[in-house]
């Protein structure tokens, strides 16, 4: 079946792909991924009770993550989004030495209590260095909760793991759908999906990364 979107992906795109269900395997069910992003919701609005917030979204992949967490939260907070550029098509930009913002933060974090929501951390890459970037703005603590981890992406020289993490999975597979692309599409999907290696490879994806 040809996937059809809710609405159209962050970046158009002339090429979509055309996805069967033997081409990926359901990791978690909508069902699976509200449950635990309502647990985390009721860590947070527990922990962070009375202190001044700040919740950061990391873009694109963590949007829908952040929108569907914060309507469950009860502390009131501050919102803001951020945006690196670590990824250049499928080669790491660990491997290139290259990091950039596209967009920074509006706001400051000097003596809040700063949480970081991620899509996936994998090699770690991002997570260590928004981990110590922000951290330079002195904030009373600073967190980060992951809607997945994938410790076995993880680079061996970089030593950083989310405060939190919805699901662990096993092995580096390419993981798409609730807010996580495969080349901008599949974002629109409920359910977290790994895609198999066999699409991933006729679609152009290199999955040594």
């Amino acid at each position: 079946a040809r996937i059809s979107f809710k609405y159209p992906p962050l970046f158009l795109k002339e090429m979509t792909f055309k996805l069967e269900t033997t081409d990926y395997d359901v990791l978690f069910t909508k069902r699976e991924i509200h449950k635990k992003i309502l647990e985390l919701a009721q860590q947070i609005n527990d922990e962070y009770l009375g202190k001044k917030v700040v919740i950061i979204c990391t873009l694109y992949g963590a949007k829908r993550f952040s929108d569907e967490l914060r309507k469950l939260l009860a502390v009131e907070h501050e919102y803001d989004e951020i945006r690196i550029s670590t990824y250049k098509g499928a080669q790491s930009s660990v491997e290139q030495g290259i990091i950039k913002h596209v967009k920074y933060l509006s706001i400051t974090l000097a003596d809040k209590h700063v949480i970081i929501l991620e899509d996936t951390i994998d090699t770690g890459f991002s997570a260590l260095y928004l981990k110590y970037n922000l951290g330079l703005q002195n904030p009373k603590s600073l967190k980060i909760f992951a809607l997945i981890n994938k410790p076995d992406g993880r680079k061996p020289w970089i030593k950083v793991e989310p405060d939190y993490a919805c699901f662990t999975v096993q092995g580096n597979p390419v993981i798409a759908g609730f807010g996580l692309d495969f080349d901008e599409q599949f974002r629109e999907r409920d359910d977290l999906i790994a895609l198999k290696e066999k699409f991933c490879e006729k679609n152009g994806k290199n999955l040594n990364y």
